[in-house]
């Protein structure tokens, strides 16, 4: 089983880094099509992995950083971006007119640029849709880096996430061990422990054997001595008295010898249950130790394939 499920998890590690390792193409395509301004050539150009929200407060905070008004509405399907400053593009100020469109895999981003009267194309201002060209493809390149270097961050912190279950695994398995060794420990001290209260229950026997011989001897004794005078008398019965009372202390002794004994054994079958206990939970807890050690392999190969992902784009 254990076997199967680290071919298992090397299946999934290939899969995972090779999907990483992937370097994205971005490619700018011109388009034409209707817009807010009626039909007119624009751009189009597909960001992967991002979602919507994140690249509209990325388009805003850019279009900001270009001296430009970033106009949004929910009730427009088009981001209008106001005075943008792109020197490259143009030595005016140009108005964009923009759309996201959240897809499976990413964002698409539509966008039609205002030179002031006519819009880019490749036709007839073959610079500048250049110029725009590569402003498209690094706006899309810093949002897919922004998205990476979030999955960077996520990747690691699940690493220590797997690190900190590692530590959890190896602090039971060493619990595990003290225990057998401390149920090992009192395996021997309750064997010594039963040795000795035999012997002592035996050496206790003889005394209660002896005292009920002393006792049964005063008391006939203390029969023959029926027509004594009262005060020999009642030093006979005391003294009756006094033998029975050892009597019946050498049989409570006794009952807590064999009750001590009774213990010793119970503590004894408990200990070796336990670390029967023990040595199973062993067993298991070096399976999943193997596990997640597998894993945390896996996730150190995952965040170096992002990080190179990273680098790459």
């Amino acid at each position: 089983m254990i076997k199967k499920i680290t071919l298992l998890m090397s299946a999934i590690a290939y899969s995972i880094v090779f999907a990483f390792a992937q370097h994205p193409n971005f490619i700018v395509n011109e388009i034409e099509e209707n817009m807010s301004q009626g039909q007119q050539t624009g751009f189009e150009i597909f960001i992967p992995e991002v979602d919507l929200k994140s690249v509209q407060k990325a388009l805003s905070k850019w279009t900001k950083s270009n001296k430009g008004k970033y106009v949004f509405s929910r009730k427009a399907t088009e981001i209008f971006l106001d005075n943008v400053e792109l020197s490259s593009v143009s030595e005016n100020s140009v108005d964009m007119y923009t759309t996201l469109t959240q897809e499976k895999d990413g964002v698409m981003l539509k966008t039609f640029v205002d030179l002031g009267g006519a819009f880019i194309s490749s036709a007839d201002h073959n610079q500048a849709f250049n110029a725009m060209e590569v402003i498209l493809k690094d706006f899309a390149r810093e949002q897919l880096a922004s998205k990476i270097g979030d999955d960077v961050k996520a990747e690691e912190k699940h690493l220590k996430k797997l690190q900190s279950e590692l530590k959890q695994f190896e602090r039971a398995n060493d619990k595990f061990h003290n225990d057998i060794a401390k149920n090992k420990d009192n395996i021997r001290n309750e064997e010594l422990a039963i040795k000795k209260n035999e012997m002592d229950q035996k050496t206790k026997e003889e005394q209660i054997a002896l005292q009920g011989e002393i006792l049964l001897a005063v008391r006939e004794k203390c029969i023959s001595m029926g027509n004594a005078d009262p005060a020999t008398q009642k030093m006979m019965k005391a003294q009756v008295k006094n033998e029975e009372k050892a009597l019946k202390k050498f049989n409570s002794q006794l009952k807590k010898l064999k009750s001590q004994y009774r213990s010793s054994i119970k503590s004894i079958e408990k200990s070796k249950l336990l670390i029967a206990q023990r040595e199973q939970d062993i067993i298991k807890n070096e399976a999943d130790q193997k596990t997640k050690n597998q894993q945390i392999e896996l996730q150190e190969k995952i965040i170096d394939a992002v990080k190179t992902k990273k680098s790459g784009i």
